[in-house]
């Protein structure tokens, strides 16, 4: 859908405001798509991954390692670690 939407609001006589009707999107969003596909071509329309890139609070590696030591040492244990 996005790809065909590009390449006919690429088209000079195209009237972009009848198009995001037709396609049923926002002017926001279909001026994003075409920002999108003007600084990165059609790779630029593919989804984005949402996972952050850096996890300032997660748990260090070698304190994670102890943690799952000791689950493994008390596999029954009903008490939180």
């Amino acid at each position: 859908m996005k790809k065909e939407f590009i390449l006919l609001a690429l088209q000079p006589e195209a009237n972009l405001r009848r198009l995001f009707g037709r396609y049923g999107i926002s002017a926001a969003c279909g001026y994003k798509w075409l920002r999108a596909y003007r600084e990165k071509g059609f790779a630029g329309l593919e989804p984005k991954s949402r996972r952050p890139h850096a996890h300032p609070d997660q748990t260090r590696a070698p304190m994670e390692r102890e943690i799952l030591r000791l689950r493994d040492q008390h596999p029954a244990s009903d008490h939180q670690i």
